[in-house]
Parts: C-alpha cells; sequence; structure tokens
C-alpha cells in the first residue's frame, strides 16, 4: 500500500459518518476480505447494518465481534439501535439498558433508552429517565435534547423550538454530517407539520446538503414538492429515496403515482409492484393493487 493511501477500513468510516450506507458496507466487506476475524471490522460492519435497521446481520456481527475481543458494551448500543431502526422498540430496551448501567455518564446510550422506552409506548417512564438523566448529567446534551425532541415529532406533536435547540446543539458539538442530516430532516418534517412548507423545504434541502444519501430527507422533500404540483421533480426525490439505505418504503408508492402524473405507466407500473414486493400488507398495498389493475387494464 502507498504512503498515506487510505485503507478500506478507514474508507468505510468515513462513508458511514457522511451517510453513504452501501458505501461504507461495500468498504467495510473489503478490508474484511483480508482480515476476516478482525473485531475492529466486525463491529464496524455491525454499525452499518444496525443503521439499516438489520437486526439479525446485526446479531450475527457483534456476536463474532464480540467472540473475538470487541466490547460488549459497544455491542449492546449497535444492538439497541438496529432495534429502534427495525421499529422494535421493545427489542431495544434490554440493550439500552446494559449500555446505561455499565456508563452512567454516557449520554448516547441514555437517548436510546428514552428512545426505546417512548416507542414501547412507555412515555411516562422515558420522561422519568430523561429527568434523571438531566440531573445526573448535569444539564442538557445533544443527544438527550434530540431523543426529546424526536419523541415529540413522531407522536405528531412536534416542539418547534426544541428541534431547534437541538439541531444548534448538534452543529455546536461538531455531530458529523449523517448525524446532522438526521437532525435537519426531522427538524424539516416538523414544520411541514405545522404548515410552514417553505421553511420545511430549506430544512430538507440543508439535511441533504449534508447527507447526499438521506432517503427520508429526498422522500419528505418529495411530499413537499408534490403539494406543489411538481410532479417531475417529485417523481425523482422519490426515486432517490429508493435508492439509499435505509429505504423508506412508502417512497415506493409515491414514486408510483408521480410517474403516474407524469404519464409514465410503465414506471409507474414497476414502482407500484415493487412497493408491494416489499409491503403486500403495508397500509398502501390495497390503493397499490387498485392502481395496477386499472394501469394493466388500460
Amino acid at each position: 500500500m502507498r504512503p498515506n493511501a487510505v485503507t478500506p477500513r478507514e474508507l468505510g468510516e468515513v462513508l458511514f459518518e457522511t451517510g453513504d450506507l452501501l458505501g461504507a458496507q461495500r468498504a467495510f466487506d473489503a478490508a474484511r476480505a483480508s482480515a476476516p476475524d478482525d473485531p475492529r471490522l466486525l463491529m464496524a460492519a455491525a454499525r452499518v447494518a444496525a443503521a439499516e435497521g438489520d437486526q439479525p446481520t446485526t446479531e450475527r456481527l457483534v456476536t463474532q465481534a464480540v467472540a473475538r475481543g470487541a466490547s460488549p458494551y459497544h455491542g449492546w448500543k449497535v444492538r439497541a439501535r438496529a432495534a429502534l431502526y427495525a421499529g422494535r422498540p421493545r427489542d431495544a430496551i434490554p440493550w439500552a439498558r446494559r449500555a446505561v448501567s455499565t456508563s452512567f455518564e454516557d449520554a448516547d446510550a441514555r437517548a436510546l433508552l428514552i428512545l426505546a422506552l417512548a416507542g414501547d409506548g412507555r412515555l411516562g417512564a422515558a420522561r422519568a429517565f430523561l429527568r434523571d438523566s438531566v440531573k445526573r448529567l448535569g444539564g442538557w446534551r445533544p443527544d438527550l435534547l434530540f431523543a426529546w425532541a424526536k419523541i415529540g415529532a413522531d407522536r405528531d406533536n412536534p416542539n418547534l423550538r426544541l428541534i431547534e435547540r437541538a439541531v444548534r446543539a448538534y452543529r455546536a458539538a461538531r455531530r458529523p454530517p449523517r448525524v446532522l442530516s438526521d437532525a435537519y430532516t426531522l427538524f424539516g418534517q416538523a414544520l411541514y407539520h405545522e404548515g410552514q412548507i417553505g421553511r420545511a423545504s430549506a430544512m430538507l434541502d440543508q439535511a441533504i446538503a449534508y447527507n447526499h444519501h438521506n432517503p427520508k430527507a429526498y422522500f419528505q422533500k418529495g411530499v413537499v414538492v408534490s403539494e406543489r404540483d411538481r410532479p417531475d421533480e417529485a417523481a425523482k426525490l422519490f426515486d432517490l429515496a429508493t435508492q439509499f439505505l435505509p429505504r423508506v418504503t412508502q417512497a415506493f408508492f409515491e414514486l408510483g403515482r408521480a410517474r403516474q402524473k407524469n404519464g409514465d405507466r410503465a414506471g409507474a407500473v414497476k414502482a407500484y409492484e415493487d412497493y408491494l414486493k416489499i409491503a403486500p400488507e403495508g397500509g398502501y398495498a390495497d390503493e397499490a393493487r387498485k392502481e395496477l389493475e386499472s394501469l394493466k387494464s388500460d
């Protein structure tokens, strides 16, 4: 290797922090080809799988990494994050609890437990643990701010001032682009929910500027431009949302609708069919089948 050349592992870390999960996955796979038992590479690959919401792969990689000497503590946090991304907060609770019990001062572990408790419907417990965390850590940490802001937004009760405060805290803490992009996406979604479409669009542009591989930002931006009757642009944005990880399932359905409006019948059929392959019992499955039937019968 040339002096100062970037190793596959280093490349993977950069790609992960900038949000290119597919690129990071490929880089870590390349690094593991020559060092399949390296616990650092196994845990790095597990972090990518967790961000994709792939619990089985995360579990397998973390188990292998810990067996080869990686920190169980980091493995617990990775497992908790995988469960949250997979939409299974109850699975995240025991892993987050283990992490918190091992390191009382870790705001990230505490935020994971707060999100898991709230996601499991235990809002009172989440609120109590948040208060304890703020007291124990001597104030609001960026991770705690973002966790509480996200909980409100997820419950369709966004606190715009709290979300903006979380975004500023992340920026002041110089968090990686992927993290900042997620924060701006949450802000854009909340602004859209409150009917502030212009500001929402600007925040989503900022999210995409930080992470060109953010599917949620592309999806929400697609929703915004759809309402402005720009189906051409919306189709491009929804298409991007289907290309990056973790994919937004609804984006396939919205892509079908946007292509239909553009007169792209073949493209609409493919998008609806892709949606039904991924979510045959999804919330838009019946509508997708109706649209397919109509498109194929004409």
